[in-house]
């Protein structure tokens, strides 16, 4: 493996990127117990000797540990980056529909959507609270504002215990 001044050549780098693609498309390769037959293949796909193999799947396995173990600052740079890549390829092939769900997503990364709301969660409040010990302050309340916290906020629209158990008397 030819060095310059105690660094690796590009042609080296080459090699670990192609060992790094091998290893990510089959994640069966970073078992141990498939580190011969990973050998063998990156040995013939390179023409390189076993040594040299090694060595280079050594280099692609610290590679993708970095890649997995980067700050979430990091993950976001290196996701953005794949975004405008993505992007410049649309633009080029005139894929327009393709570019604009690449700037979505982009996009969406960075924040500049508002987040999607969902009532599910108002809904399962409503259908888990027994209206039937709500006030009827309370319920006017919850008719005025719309806002079913603010019954859960304060507890004098809620129906004491005497009431409570005077209205399931009469319904039962």
């Amino acid at each position: 493996m030819p060095k310059i001044k105690g660094e690796h050549t590009s042609l080296y780098y080459m090699r670990v990127d192609m060992v790094v693609k091998i290893i990510l498309n089959n994640e069966l390769y970073l078992q141990s117990k498939r580190a011969a037959e990973l050998g063998k293949i990156i040995s013939q796909k390179l023409e390189c000797s076993a040594r040299s193999a090694k060595t280079y799947i050594s280099e692609a396995r610290k590679v993708i540990t970095q890649l997995t173990s980067k700050s979430k600052e990091k993950l976001l740079q290196r996701a953005l980056i794949n975004r405008e890549l993505l992007f410049s390829v649309a633009k080029e092939k005139k894929d327009w529909w393709l570019a604009l769900a690449v700037a979505q997503d982009r996009d969406r990364l960075l924040g500049l959507y508002p987040r999607e709301i969902s009532n599910k969660g108002i809904l399962t409040l409503y259908n888990s609270i027994n209206f039937k010990i709500v006030s009827d302050s309370g319920l006017e309340k919850i008719v005025r504002s719309g806002n079913i916290i603010d019954l859960l906020k304060d507890p004098k629209l809620m129906l004491k215990d005497k009431e409570v158990k005077r209205i399931k008397t009469k319904l039962d």
